[in-house]
């Protein structure tokens, strides 16, 4: 396991490299119950992650965002960064900009659901971003993102 979150609710989303959790087939992402069992109301079914998943983070609205080595999440094309559901299935509205160049090692949510996200990436939306990037909570780059943050240069 590389990656555990808790929702507001005191349920644990883990992720990693596992294919299995409790004998039942879960393919890199799951999320438990608080005792420990498996939540089986979340299955991000068998296309979910085709590698390591290596960081999860939890939006103000329940939504995961799930960053990783992998090249599809639910079946779709997905470079290093998705967001599912609150059932596990893949969120089609939520369009990462990360470029193939790399990877998503690291992600955190603020409060309004934007997120920072960290790897081995040079390119998103088409902009130089070396290794660290500041996105909208629908997972786009924008010139606002980055004013939002009060900063400059990422």
């Amino acid at each position: 396991m590389n990656a555990v979150a808790v929702q507001s609710d005191g349920k644990v989303l883990i992720g990693g490299y596992f294919s299995s959790v409790n004998g039942v087939t879960r393919l890199r992402i799951a999320r438990l119950n608080g005792d420990g069992s498996l939540d089986v109301n979340f299955n991000p079914g068998s296309d979910s992650a085709d590698s390591l998943v290596s960081a999860i983070g939890v939006q103000p609205d329940g939504k995961v965002v799930v960053s990783g080595q992998f090249m599809s999440l639910g079946g779709s094309a997905r470079f290093g960064m998705a967001r599912v559901n609150s059932d596990g299935s893949l969120d089609d509205a939520y369009q990462p900009q990360i470029r193939r160049s790399g990877v998503v090692n690291a992600v955190a949510v603020d409060s309004s659901g934007r997120m920072l996200a960290g790897g081995d990436f040079i390119e998103v939306g088409e902009v130089s971003r070396n290794g660290v990037a500041r996105l909208n909570a629908d997972g786009r780059w924008t010139a606002d993102s980055t004013r939002a943050a009060g900063r400059t240069g990422w």
